[in-house]
């Protein structure tokens, strides 16, 4: 039993009151605020995280940063709020100071990153199981909202599923098992799909399947099917393609579903800046990489070492990597230079800004408040996430992993 409000209730049962998701969009860290978070729930997505949040940081910040991060809002639940810790008290206190604000609390055992292994969490952790085992019980005994994990697997399926019953007993509500090992660190490797299975069957909690190549409908039912999880979780799909999940009622039939016709980028693209456009506390480094991730075969240059497609609009795939766009308003412009060069049929009746316009225009003199505000609204919540890491790998990485994980 655990705990969910003021009742004492099953990991299943606080499953069902969330309308028994299947399609999960994954915590990234900088990529899932809540703009795009409500960009995916238009396009299929049932359950949400935030980015990764280290619970030390955040116990630190004052209310409003901590609602900066957490960005809630009345359309975008069922919410997780993923946690970092390595103190069973610490991730107590942050889950207190989050729980009225989201559906469950999840400890992030997953984090392969050398930086998560230097600071002492994410599946560095799994090498650890009394101290994870400790760190849940407290959290899962101390909170009002069920407590959930993200894992991923060892090498060895044994010790893959004696961690995953050891959370079970120790009052995880819900397992997110991501079929790779802690040493693949930029998805590279095979994703283990049997692993994910076994875990599957081993406990009596719901599990979501992360990881593999999820990129379409398709593959969303091979993965359910393979590992008979509850849900499946996206990162990258998503990044990719918003829509992932689109058309789920047809997923759900006993024929496989039929492809998607090709996503217009320039039109997701737009989608989603309208809506960080009415949301102030977006960062500007999240709204540049989504555009680089929306835009990638659009802008991204062949003598970009890691797979760039094109050179017609290096000028704009400079600017967009720049830190001096930190508006919606910016970004819009920008994409709509894009859409006035290659004749597409959103593009603007009037010829949009230069580059050099679009690029200075917060900072001496933007037409109206609008993007001052947000810019300034902007670079406040920039500057939150940025004190949340130690490391900050800027935009051409992103677009590196995009590029990476396109087989």
């Amino acid at each position: 039993k655990i705990m969910a409000g003021e009742e004492l209730v099953s990991p299943w049962h606080w499953w069902r009151s969330l309308g028994s998701p299947r399609y999960v969009s994954a915590p990234m860290v900088n990529n899932s605020e809540l703009a795009f978070r409500l960009l995916v729930r238009r396009h299929g997505v049932q359950l949400t995280y935030t980015p990764m949040i280290p619970a030390k940081k955040f116990i630190s910040m004052g209310a409003k940063d901590r609602l900066a991060l957490i960005e809630p809002h009345e359309d975008d639940r069922p919410l997780i709020v993923q946690f970092c810790s390595d103190e069973p008290d610490e991730l107590l206190e942050a889950g207190r100071l989050a729980r009225d604000h989201c559906d469950a609390i999840d400890l992030n055992l997953g984090c392969p990153q050398s930086q998560a292994a230097r600071d002492h969490y994410g599946a560095v952790l799994m090498e650890e199981p009394e101290l994870v085992s400790r760190m849940v019980r407290r959290a899962s005994q101390g909170l009002r909202v069920p407590v959930t994990c993200k894992i991923r697997v060892f090498d060895n399926l044994e010790r893959t599923v004696a961690f995953a019953k050891m959370l079970q007993a120790s009052g995880c509500s819900m397992l997110t098992v991501h079929g790779r090992t802690r040493g693949c660190t930029h998805h590279e490797g095979s994703c283990n799909w049997d692993y994910i299975r076994e875990v599957k069957e081993a406990v009596d909690i719901p599990v979501i399947a992360n990881g593999g190549m999820i990129r379409s409908l398709r593959d969303v039912r091979r993965c359910l099917e393979h590992t008979g999880a509850d849900a499946v979780m996206s990162a990258i799909g998503l990044l990719l393609d918003p829509r992932l999940f689109g058309g789920q009622e047809s997923g759900q039939s006993s024929d496989p579903p039929d492809p998607q016709p090709l996503p217009d980028p320039i039109e997701l693209a737009l989608e989603y800046l309208e809506l960080a456009k009415t949301i102030p506390s977006t960062p500007g480094k999240s709204m540049r990489e989504h555009v680089q991730a929306l835009l990638r075969f659009e802008l991204c240059p062949s003598y970009y070492h890691r797979g760039g497609k094109t050179d017609r609009h290096k000028d704009l795939w400079n600017l967009v990597c720049c830190n001096r766009v930190t508006t919606a308003h910016q970004c819009i412009q920008i994409v709509e230079v894009l859409a006035w060069r290659e004749k597409h049929r959103l593009a603007p009746y009037e010829p949009p800004p230069t580059l050099k316009q679009i690029k200075y225009a917060p900072r001496i003199g933007a037409s109206t408040a609008g993007p001052q505000v947000q810019a300034a609204a902007s670079e406040a919540s920039d500057s939150a996430r940025r004190s949340l890491d130690s490391e900050d790998e800027g935009s051409w990485e992103l677009a590196a992993s995009i590029f990476d994980n396109l087989e």
